[in-house]
Parts: C-alpha cells; structure tokens; sequence
C-alpha cells in the first residue's frame, strides 16, 4: 500500500484541474478526480475512504455532507467557495457527553468550563 495522503476531488473545469495539478505536485499527496460533485462521487469517496475530499459549496447538498460524515467520520470534507476566497472543512467527531456543562463546552469549542463561553 502506497503511504501519503489521499485526496479526492469532486469538481470540474479549469479551476479544479489547475487546482489537481498543483497538488499532484506536492510530496506525500495522491490526488485523484472523483466526479463533477460530492453528490456524483459519494459511492466512490464511501469506497475509496480518502483523507479528504475538495468539492465546490455552491453544489454542495447538505444531506450527502451529512452522509459522507456518518459513514466516514475521519475524512475531512473541504468545501470551496467560488465567489470568494475561503473554505468550509467539514470534519466529523463523535464524543459522549454526559453533562450540560459538557455540552456547553462542546459548544464553546473545547473549552471545559461554561465561563469560557462568556
């Protein structure tokens, strides 16, 4: 089995294949195309488990996001935005909470105490 990282890429045209090409340039990188859409490609990302996955926000249906995270729970989801400049990473953690206050620092983004929130 090769070692690296394995990126899938759910997306055509110009931009996606300029943005392939520059990571099949970096070491420890396997990128390959997946399709035209998360949702086109969501058999084959299930099958393939890669690292994670870049696709494009404005096709994004938030239920195959949900899916992919169920099922894949360590692959991240990179989500690019065409009218500007940033990304959404979707990344899916499972954690037992068992308190409020868990869950408030859950929501407070790690942090232990409900204080932290305020």
């Amino acid at each position: 089995m090769k070692e690296g990282v394995e990126v899938g890429i759910c997306g055509t045209g110009p931009v996606w294949a300029g943005i392939e090409e520059s990571l099949q340039k970096l070491p420890g990188l396997r990128v390959r195309q997946l399709g035209s859409s998360l949702a086109v490609a969501a058999r084959e990302v299930a099958m393939l488990s890669p690292h994670a996955v870049l696709f494009d926000m404005d096709k994004a249906e938030p239920d195959v996001v949900a899916a992919i995270l169920r099922k894949l729970p360590g692959t991240r989801l990179i989500g690019f935005n065409a009218a500007g400049d940033a990304i959404t990473v979707f990344a899916a953690s499972e954690r037992t909470v068992l308190s409020v206050e868990e869950l408030a620092g859950v929501i407070a983004g790690g942090a232990r105490t409900p204080e932290a929130i305020r």
